[in-house]
């Protein structure tokens, strides 16, 4: 790891690159036999910019000394501390070094360049950031803060990025930031960044089950017949009245997909108890969200939904106990038509991250799920 000190100018920092690159290949020839073949390779297939609370440093490297086993990229950490006493922008390389293949002889590299700023300084960091893109990558920016934190930052990064990825997991205000989010879709245009979420991709086996459910021709027809969703949801810290954004995200992919009319927008009914009203082609369909205790679930993550017809047939999927497994059910009259079991797919953040790069078109869907979602937060 190398400070920077002088004043911030990109032939510096590249300069301090290409010192730390011969740095750790001398490094590396130390323990390598005579004759042996193997090498450092320095490699970059993406730039990705990443704009962080001070706070969240950490997490944020080791998610990224993880993610360069599978996108080795050039990444530009900006911690930021806006709220704390002026601080003029710092700057430090770094490299993450890993095997290659089990048989491979190369040990690959991507780098990092940290730059961190407090106070009035904190405006500065795109300005810093945005020349040691390296041309003809693409350019993903993975925001880790409030979406409103710094509006004048957001702004300059996204119009730099093939791809801007948020985690409204880490929303401190769900439906409030939502409702953001929702209004930024709607005013981008086909020219602008696309964007995604990972905690979307961490509903995709939710979805496909809820979605399983209505394959065959007899449960299709029971699509028209809906008329309650009960959404369960684990507590999120200090949020005790709180709807979670997963539950916002998995109620407006329903209501996007569906067609549903919001009427009534979430109305706080008791602590930890909210309910929407929807119409479509008369027929009315209520939801009622849920808070449950935690457990073994991760704050604001979702525990079970249910989809009920007008006969009351349930079309249930709930996480087990251990948070382990997700099971689906149809109940019809106190019995069980059907019922099956499939492993809970937990990914990491630095897996989900790595999914997310792999794209650059916008995801539509989860462009219509944000729109509803923020309406469904009133």
């Amino acid at each position: 790891m190398n400070p920077t000190l002088e004043t911030i100018k990109p032939e510096v920092i590249e300069r301090e690159l290409a010192q730390l690159w011969q740095e750790t290949s001398r490094a590396a020839l130390q323990d390598v036999a005579p004759g042996d073949e193997r090498a450092t390779m320095r490699a970059r297939v993406a730039n990705l910019m990443i704009y962080a609370p001070a706070a969240a440093a950490d997490e944020v490297n080791d998610v990224l000394e993880k993610l360069s086993t599978h996108h080795p990229c050039r990444a530009l950490l900006m911690i930021a501390a806006p709220d704390a006493p002026n601080r003029d922008i710092e700057v430090v390389v770094n490299s993450f070094c890993h095997a290659g293949a089990e048989k491979g002889p190369r040990k690959l590299c991507c780098e990092e360049v940290s730059l961190s700023a407090a106070g009035r300084f904190v405006v500065e960091l795109p300005s810093a950031t945005i020349p040691l893109l390296v041309p003809d990558l693409p350019v993903f920016l993975w925001w880790r803060d409030d979406l409103q934190s710094v509006a004048e930052v957001f702004d300059e990064l996204v119009q730099r990025s093939d791809r801007v990825i948020i985690d409204s997991a880490d929303l401190k205000k769900p439906g409030q930031e939502m409702k953001v989010l929702a209004n930024i879709v709607n005013s981008k245009d086909e020219s602008q960044a696309a964007f995604s979420d990972l905690n979307w991709a961490r509903l995709t086996s939710w979805r496909a089950l809820l979605a399983g459910f209505f394959d065959t021709k007899p449960n299709r027809t029971a699509l028209e017949q809906i008329v309650n969703v009960r959404i369960d949801y684990a507590a999120s810290d200090g949020q005790a009245a709180a709807l979670s954004s997963q539950a916002l995200l998995i109620a407006g992919w329903l209501a996007s997909r569906l067609d549903w009319k919001i009427t009534k927008s979430a109305a706080h009914v008791t602590k930890g108890s909210h309910s929407v009203k929807f119409e479509r082609n008369g027929q009315q369909i209520r939801a009622d969200f849920l808070q449950v205790e935690p457990h073994q679930l991760q704050p604001g993550r979702l525990a079970r939904v249910i989809l009920t017809t007008s006969d009351s047939t349930a079309f249930e999927v709930s996480r087990s106990e251990d948070g382990l497994y997700l099971q689906t059910s149809i109940n019809h009259e106190s019995a069980t038509k059907h019922a099956r079991v499939s492993p809970s797919h937990t990914r990491s953040v630095a897996d989900l991250l790595s999914g997310e790069m792999d794209i650059l078109c916008s995801d539509l869907m989860w462009e219509e799920a944000v729109r509803k979602a923020g309406e469904i937060a009133g």
